[in-house]
């Protein structure tokens, strides 16, 4: 299985640039809509867990939905969900 939705480059670091930011703030969670060039919003919801971060994105117009773990700095695909 893959990802309904490729992050390119640009999205990954702005990804963990915001990770870092809250870790330095000491927040748990975050979340931005994001729409490059596309014509439906992609939304990002991060939430930290005890040993890593879980990365939502989430495609409303198309009800898909890809899950990611982020742990050390490294991303990893889990699984994908579509309504």
């Amino acid at each position: 299985m893959k990802p309904y939705l490729d992050l390119d480059e640009l999205t990954i670091k702005r990804i963990s640039g915001l990770i870092e930011k809250c870790e330095e703030l000491m927040l748990e969670n975050a979340c931005f809509i994001y729409n490059p060039k596309l014509k439906n919003e992609v939304k990002f919801y991060m939430v930290k867990y005890s040993d890593h971060w879980e990365l939502t994105v989430i495609q409303n117009w198309e009800k898909k939905r890809d899950l990611y773990k982020i742990k050390d700095k490294s991303l990893t695909f889990d699984y994908s969900e579509h309504d």
